[in-house]
C-alpha cells in the first residue's frame, strides 16, 4: 500500500465521519472536486444518494422564521403534494426530490484531525435550472411541512458539473442548521391556515436567480426546487450586468465573496461591497457607485 492509498483511505474515513453516515456499506468515491467561484473551499465527490445519512430532523433557528398568529386561507388547499406557491387565483404544486448530501474535504479534516464543533454539508440538486419558474420576486407558498423543518436559501451554480448546490452548518450533536453564508438564507414568516397547512411569506424580495425549499421528511431531506425570473425592484440601478461581473472578480481577487461571478447584483454583492467600503474608508452605500468603482480599479 503506497502513500497515496493511504491518504485516500484516511479521506474516506473522515468524510464518513463527517457525513454522519452509519452504514458501512455505503461507498464513497474520494476525487478531488472543482473549485467553487463562491469559495476557495472545494466540494468532493464523496456523495451519497440517500439522505438518511441526515439522521435527525433538520431545524433552523430563529430568526430564520417567525410564527404570525392563525389567519384563513380563501384558496383551496389542493389534496395532493405537500407544498405550493401561489399563482394567480390558485395553488400551484412543486414537486419534489430527495437532496444528495456532499461533505467538504476541508471539513472533513477538520473534524477528523482538529476536532470541529460544526459540521459543513452541501446540498446538491441536479441540473443548473428549476423546472418551476416564478415571475414575481416576492412569491408566497403554502405547505404541511412544519415550517421548523423549512429553509429556504439561494443555489450556487456548478455549470461545469450541471448542478447547483447549498450550504448547511450544523453544530455537533444538534439538529439545528443554517445556510452558509448568511446572505443565502431567505427570512420568512408563517402562519396556520388549515388542518395542516402553513403560509409561508417571505421577508424581502428575491433575486433572479435558482432557489430552493428545503424541508425534512422523517430523517430525510427534501427538496423543493424553483427559479425566480425577471428583475426585483431591489435591482432596479444603473449596474449593467458586466460592470457587476468585473466588481465581482474584483472583490475576489481581494479577498472578499460577492458570491458567483454572473452580473447579478444580489445581496452577496452589496455585503461585500459595503465591507470594502467600510475598509477603504468609502461612505457605506453598498452600490457601485462612482468613488467606489475608482477605488476598485474597474
Amino acid at each position: 500500500m503506497n502513500l497515496r492509498q493511504i491518504i485516500l483511505i484516511i479521506l474516506a474515513v473522515a468524510i464518513l465521519s463527517s457525513a454522519g453516515c452509519t452504514r458501512t456499506k455505503k461507498a464513497f468515491k474520494v476525487l478531488t472536486g472543482d473549485e467553487v467561484d463562491t469559495s476557495s473551499e472545494t466540494i468532493s465527490e464523496a456523495t451519497t444518494r440517500d439522505t438518511t445519512t441526515v439522521r435527525k430532523k433538520l431545524e433552523y433557528p430563529k430568526p430564520a422564521q417567525k410564527r404570525l398568529p392563525n389567519s384563513s386561507s380563501r384558496l383551496r388547499i389542493p389534496t395532493s403534494g405537500m407544498t405550493w406557491y401561489k399563482k394567480g387565483g390558485r395553488l400551484k404544486a412543486i414537486d419534489s426530490e430527495p437532496a444528495i448530501i456532499e461533505a467538504s474535504i476541508g471539513q472533513a479534516f477538520k473534524q477528523a484531525f482538529l476536532f470541529s464543533m460544526t459540521s459543513k454539508i452541501a446540498i446538491i440538486a441536479t441540473g443548473t435550472s428549476a423546472f418551476d419558474k416564478i415571475n414575481t420576486s416576492r412569491p408566497t407558498f403554502y405547505t404541511r411541512h412544519d415550517p421548523l423543518s423549512f429553509g429556504i436559501g439561494r443555489y450556487t451554480l456548478q455549470p461545469k458539473r450541471h448542478r447547483r448546490f447549498i450550504w448547511i452548518t450544523m453544530k455537533i450533536g444538534s439538529n439545528s442548521g443554517e445556510f452558509y453564508p448568511y446572505e443565502d438564507s431567505v427570512g420568512f414568516d408563517y402562519s396556520k391556515v388549515g388542518d395542516g397547512v402553513y403560509k409561508i411569506v417571505l421577508r424581502e424580495e428575491l433575486e433572479p436567480g435558482e432557489y430552493v425549499l428545503t424541508a425534512s421528511k422523517g430523517e430525510k431531506i427534501v427538496l423543493y426546487n424553483f427559479g425566480v425570473n425577471g428583475t426585483s425592484n431591489r435591482n432596479s440601478n444603473s449596474n449593467s450586468n458586466t460592470l457587476v461581473k468585473n466588481a465581482q472578480k474584483r472583490l475576489v481577487e481581494l479577498g472578499y465573496k460577492p458570491g458567483p461571478k454572473d452580473g447579478i447584483f444580489g445581496k452577496r454583492v452589496r455585503v461585500a461591497l459595503i465591507n470594502f467600503q467600510q475598509d477603504h474608508d468609502i461612505p457605506t452605500t453598498g452600490q457601485l457607485d462612482s468613488r467606489t468603482i475608482k477605488e476598485l480599479k474597474i
